[in-house]
């Protein structure tokens, strides 16, 4: 299916370009759903060579998988269930092989959904840790100050704002070996950044100066 990367890659972007819908905020811009997309493609790939993934399966799922993110009918259907449905038709056209077709539309379905089932695919638990995984760590904290920026937020509104995305990380649950590992890795480092940021802003205090 390598053949087929290019072809599915332009599908992606132009049908985010036709639904984008910016009046929404930066996260409706085509450009920020396909830098996402390329970043869990980044990831998935990492986890999926570790995990021993079918390669090709997860690849064009991982390419496809927001592709109805911007679509308006999301408002009122999932984008994973949307998308899946969009994924289908167009590989369809390609003459994508039932099997792997089967694995890529049910890996795009599940990629965003909470379940309890315990039949997935490894490409479906892959591109979950993957999708989970973007924001989580460096770019996880920059996005804190993006939007601290945007609703003027000195730096302990940030600081507060940062130990909240924080604590929500908690709740996230991995799939695989190597996304757990990751994960861990990103937590170590975004619980440092917070730990040096609360230290630089006891210093606004007199408190340690109470002696003098």
């Amino acid at each position: 299916m390598q053949q087929h990367y290019v072809t599915v890659a332009n599908f992606v972007r132009e049908y985010m370009q036709t639904t984008e819908r910016p009046e929404m905020g930066r996260r409706r811009t085509a450009s920020f759903r396909w830098r996402h997309t390329l970043r869990v493609l980044s990831t998935a790939r990492e986890i999926g060579l570790t995990e021993g993934a079918n390669m090709e399966v997860l690849e064009i799922a991982a390419l496809l998988h927001d592709v109805a993110k911007l679509d308006p009918r999301s408002d009122e259907i999932h984008h994973a269930v949307l998308g899946s449905q969009i994924a289908e038709e167009f590989l369809h056209k390609l003459n994508i092989p039932a099997q792997q077709l089967g694995m890529i539309v049910e890996a795009i379905r599940f990629h965003s959904l909470d379940t309890n089932r315990d039949d997935l695919g490894l490409e479906t638990l892959v591109l979950k840790d993957a999708d989970r995984l973007d924001e989580v760590g460096a770019l996880g904290i920059i996005s804190v100050g993006i939007h601290a920026g945007r609703v003027g937020m000195d730096y302990r509104g940030c600081f507060r704002q940062g130990l909240k995305e924080l604590n929500n990380l908690e709740d996230l649950n991995f799939y695989t070996a190597a996304g757990k590992m990751i994960f861990k890795q990103r937590l170590k480092l975004t619980e440092s950044f917070w730990r040096q940021a609360e230290m630089e802003l006891a210093g606004e205090s007199l408190a340690s100066y109470a002696d003098l």
